[in-house]
């Protein structure tokens, strides 16, 4: 699948620590994120100037290869100490963080699951171990493990 997914991190700095975040976050978040396949577009800053006594919002645009590509960067993260290491070093610089995914309106109907087969389903949406399940090449008894 060569549709395109956005991930958007919404990030509010504490109180004039926009641009110490932003620093943070190029420096330590950025790499890793390239690691894992994410491919940064663009940071936008806001408003377009730096606080010192109020929050900057940080809107971070990163792309990833489709549905696949969305599972692998997002099981990666999960498994990677170094992400929740990140988080922690930047909680007084950070009032909240939220993400977002989404897909250009011309894609939609192409990432649609209802309009895939079941095997292009679970593979958009599951880890290539538990496809061995799926596919009957693990025993009953064994598929619990390999989930």
């Amino acid at each position: 699948m060569g549709q395109t997914v956005y991930v958007i991190d919404d990030l509010l700095a504490a109180p004039g620590k926009g641009r110490e975040l932003l620093a943070a976050y190029r420096e330590h978040y950025v790499p890793g994120g390239e690691s894992r396949g994410m491919t940064l577009e663009k940071i936008i800053v806001s408003p377009p100037l730096w606080l010192e006594e109020a929050s900057n919002r940080l809107t971070v645009l990163w792309t990833v290869a489709g549905p696949g590509g969305w599972w692998r960067q997002a099981a990666q993260s999960r498994y990677d100490p170094a992400v929740g290491d990140f988080w922690a070093s930047i909680q007084d610089l950070i009032v909240s963080r939220t993400r977002h995914f989404g897909a250009a309106d011309a894609d939609v109907a192409e990432l649609d699951p209802s309009r895939q087969s079941s095997r292009e389903q679970i593979r958009g949406h599951r880890r290539e171990k538990d496809l061995a399940a799926v596919d009957g090449a693990a025993k009953p008894e064994e598929q619990d493990a390999v989930r």
